[in-house]
């Protein structure tokens, strides 16, 4: 274990995965795992899929390359879009850019799974831009959301 900075006690734990390493849209092995392990996550802080939105599924074909997905952001909800990379994409950012700039960006540089959160204060179209950092292969993201609460407004107004 190592901490980059301050101090202070941590707790170290294992655990067994309960499930296969196969799922849904040809994921599998830890790149499946780990976006599970998201979706768990989400799921257990009240965002669900969001059902206007099937999957997206692209492949990013060499270092630095993009893929761009429309996507409508309603007022008042809050949204995660999870993406997660087979092949030999090791490192990917995602963000969510709408007419008003960048509303959200995340990054996973060192691995294949990453989780964009963002709260809509209107409706709003937006696009979701996915680039490769590091590798080239498939991906899936799919768009989670929940309804906003005070909670979430907060988070973004500090």
């Amino acid at each position: 274990v190592a901490m980059r900075s301050g101090q202070g006690e941590y707790v170290v734990g294992f655990y067994r995965w309960p499930r296969g390493s196969r799922g849904p849209f040809g994921l599998e092995g830890t790149t499946y795992v780990r976006f599970a392990e998201v979706t768990t996550l989400l799921n257990q802080a009240g965002y669900s899929f969001d059902l206007n939105y099937d999957p997206f599924e692209g492949r990013l074909r060499r270092q630095g390359g993009e893929a761009k997905h429309q996507v409508r952001l309603e007022r008042g909800k809050c949204y995660a879009a999870v993406v997660a990379g087979g092949g030999t994409l090791k490192g990917i950012q995602g963000q969510l850019v709408s007419a008003d700039g960048v509303l959200g960006r995340t990054s996973s540089a060192g691995g294949p799974v990453l989780s964009l959160h963002v709260c809509s204060e209107r409706d709003q179209q937006a696009e979701l831009i996915i680039r490769s950092l590091r590798g080239e292969g498939p991906y899936v993201a799919q768009l989670f959301v929940r309804r906003g609460g005070e909670e979430e407004q907060l988070s973004r107004a500090r």
